[in-house]
């Protein structure tokens, strides 16, 4: 009954770690976007 136990939390732990990492990853690439629609709107601006 303890390893079925042992075995849940570390499924659990290897899932949470897998979900940080897909938000890190996700965060990641929404700084990068932001990052070049700002510079789409620093252009844009220096066109008007």
């Amino acid at each position: 009954m303890d390893n079925v136990g042992e075995e849940i939390k570390d499924t659990a732990r290897k899932m949470k770690n897998e979900i940080k990492d897909t938000a890190r990853e996700i965060k990641g690439k929404m700084k990068e976007e932001g990052e070049i629609i700002k510079e789409h709107a620093n252009n844009l601006k220096h066109k008007l």
